[in-house]
């Protein structure tokens, strides 16, 4: 295939730029059409062309769009039967200086998950680590009826249906990382808003990134729920989408790794976001469950950490701490009747300890929310005003909300000790503040991924 002028001269502009501002995530030159891409690899350095370099090339390969997910049911990845393919490229495909209403909304919805793709830019702190655990949990909690026969640790399977937050999950699989806990992470072919939009695989997006060095292999199955699955039950009831996903998953685990659970084996269900502390995930491995399903008591801040909202599912005595996620033991529990359980029948059993990470202030997390999840109403209004008015103006009008009264929200530190126990804010999240400030009502320089998007959504004419 042969280079036009127009073409070469864009590669030539965009290598000299790079070589300029080298902290820059994304480059956009005027001499590129509509067709052509610009790649930044998963460490965003810039690259240019679909191969996996990191840095920019003069002997670029051509530039093509990124192909659509195979339609597939799992990948195992740890030695499991694999049972589909894996997408072999993981660059970002951002269409170059192409404005926000010039998108179809597919396209807006998968740069969008792309910016949120982007680790952040300040390293995480290298002088934390994960806590240490008890060798021997006490297993007195309320959740909990005693410790296991001497000798029998279960597996803890973290079952995950995952979208976009690549942030929330490397957080969750801080928090597990080290224990006995092994993540399957179930993504979709479409969004679960209709009219449905392809969705490409965020985990493929991330999963060769360097922060989830020593995490990738926590995951040992991902499986992908085809288009046709979800159009399937999608009318049933408002998350009959997220339904279905669940359903697709928790299936296609027991297709894939039944043989391999256990009677003692423990399997959580919720959302990545939906985080038990590290101490309840251990214990799981080490104490017996009460019941045969138990439901959660974690933290649910309102955008900040700081701050506590009242949900309406809710355990036993708790006012401000959530159900979510759900625990089961493989053993006792019908297994095809495992999900994620918003009430569970035994309100005063909980596990408590963990944080709910919802209403994440990251602008291209707030406005992907706008354009496509089920409780959101499709509206683009936000992304218009942050063209209008800038990034800076959006995150005060979000955290005026945030720090608003609206009789569901208070501060965290007025609540009762008891509630309090609650929330535990992950050790990764507090220990990277600034790497992730957006989570924290005093942060002094905010996430400058929230530029990224102004940048790309609104570019300069």
């Amino acid at each position: 295939m042969s280079f036009g002028k127009g073409f070469l001269a864009g590669v030539v502009v965009t290598l000299v730029v790079v070589s300029l501002t080298l902290s820059m995530s994304f480059v956009y030159s005027e001499n590129w059409n509509s067709a052509d891409l610009i790649h930044v690899d998963a460490d965003t350095q810039i690259s240019v062309g679909t191969g996996s370099h990191r840095t920019a090339t003069a002997t670029a390969p051509p530039l093509a769009a990124a192909a659509p997910a195979s339609a597939s049911a799992s990948v195992a990845m740890t030695g499991v039967t694999t049972t589909a393919k894996a997408a072999s490229a993981t660059h970002y495909n951002i269409k170059a200086g192409k404005p926000w209403n010039m998108l179809s909304r597919s396209e807006l919805i998968d740069t969008l998950a792309q910016i949120m793709a982007q680790p952040p830019k300040i390293a995480a702190s290298a002088t934390c680590s994960n806590p240490p655990i008890m060798a021997a949990p006490k297993c007195a909690e309320l959740g909990f009826s005693g410790k296991r026969p001497t000798g029998e640790v279960g597996t803890v399977y973290r079952v995950m249906s995952f979208g976009y937050e690549a942030d929330t999950l490397e957080i969750a699989l801080r928090e597990y990382q080290g224990l006995n806990v092994k993540a399957i992470l179930i993504e979709s072919e479409l969004t679960h808003k209709e009219p449905f939009q392809h969705k490409s695989s965020q985990w493929d997006r991330i999963k060769n990134q360097s922060r989830f060095d020593g995490l990738r292999d926590m995951v040992i199955l991902r499986s992908t729920m085809p288009a046709a699955f979800i159009r399937k039950f999608s009318k049933d009831a408002m998350w009959a989408s997220e339904r279905a996903q669940e359903r697709y998953g928790l299936d296609d685990a027991k297709a894939v790794l039944g043989n391999k659970f256990r009677p003692t084996d423990v399997l959580v269900m919720g959302s990545p976001d939906e985080i038990l502390s590290r101490h309840i995930m251990h214990s799981l491995s080490h104490c017996q469950l009460k019941d045969a399903m138990v439901g959660a008591a974690v933290g649910f801040p309102f955008g900040f950490v700081e701050r506590a909202f009242r949900p309406d599912f809710r355990p036993g005595d708790l006012t401000y701490s959530f159900t979510l996620p759900t625990a089961y033991s493989i053993g006792k529990f019908p297994y095809e009747k495992i999900i994620r359980y918003f009430q569970p029948p035994n309100k005063g059993l909980y596990l408590q300890g963990g944080m709910h990470l919802t209403g994440y202030t990251l602008l291209a997390a707030t406005l992907i929310k706008d354009v496509s999840t089920t409780d959101h109403d499709g509206q683009t209004t936000r992304i218009e005003q942050l063209c209008a008015v800038g990034p800076a103006s959006i995150r005060k009008s979000l955290h005026a909300k945030m720090l608003g009264n609206s009789g569901r929200v208070t501060d965290v530190a007025t609540l009762s000790e008891h509630e309090r126990a609650s929330y535990v804010i992950p050790w990764f999240l507090e220990c990277n503040r600034e790497r992730y400030p957006s989570w924290f009502k005093d942060a002094s320089i905010p996430d400058s991924r929230d530029d990224d998007v102004h940048r790309i959504l609104c570019p300069k004419k």
